[in-house]
């Protein structure tokens, strides 16, 4: 399930302004609170839900846990359903354990991120505001209900279009959603924690006696 698609993403949109907490701003203005905030982050944890929706075939997946951030780049996915997972990196190697198997994968974190559906769609609420500008133009959509819709375009070109929906009391992602021809992937998160304090040990893994180990090429 989590091998479906790749980070790239494409939106046209014209940016406009909007009322944002009882005033007047400009999405120039949005963005560089959101980069406020984000220099403010060090870490993060949620737990979220995720639906995956295949537009041919009309089938839907769905998958939950949670997942906590460590600027720069460590991240730990839990998965407890359909299948138990955690998907590890240390921003360098990744880890995916899957008890049910008896079996761990590893391979180059940057390799592996570029087919896996997962680990890409939770990737917006942990990159930082300078990365997210440098990959992609942004334009606002609307307001809906305590949040901002913004729709982003890469500036290289791709197939995938990704919509982000801010809190406008904290300037962070509530829900992701990212759509292609076929598939489209939404992400809602829930008791969200900002700067949580995180061990530098739960960014490793070591396998359990017995378990198979695959390195990948």
């Amino acid at each position: 399930m989590i091998k479906i698609l790749t980070a790239a993403l494409s939106l046209l949109c014209v940016i406009s302004s909007f009322i944002f907490a009882g005033e007047e701003i400009g999405l120039d203005e949005l963005l560089s609170r959101m980069e406020a905030r984000d220099k403010d982050i060090t870490s993060v944890q949620f737990d979220f839900t995720q639906e995956i929706a295949y537009t041919l075939t009309g089938e839907k997946q769905e998958s939950g846990g949670s997942v906590s951030f460590q600027k720069p780049g460590k991240i730990v996915v839990r998965q407890q359903k359909p299948v138990e997972q955690s998907i590890i990196t240390d921003g360098n190697k990744v880890w995916v354990y899957t008890p049910a198997y008896n079996q761990v994968i590893i391979d180059n974190w940057n390799k592996w991120i570029k087919n896996s559906a997962l680990p890409a769609s939770l990737m917006n609420f942990g990159t930082d505001m300078i990365e997210l500008k440098k990959n992609y133009s942004f334009a606002y959509a609307g307001p809906e209900e305590d949040s901002y819709k913004l729709l982003l375009s890469p500036r290289k070109e791709g197939g995938w279009q990704l919509e982000l929906w801010i809190d406008t009391a904290t300037y962070v992602p509530l829900r992701t959603r990212l759509s292609g021809d076929t598939v489209a992937v939404t992400t809602r998160t829930e008791n969200y924690k900002i700067n949580p304090a995180l061990s530098k040990t739960m960014f490793t893994f070591k396998p359990p006696k017995g378990t198979e180990v695959l390195h990948l090429p």
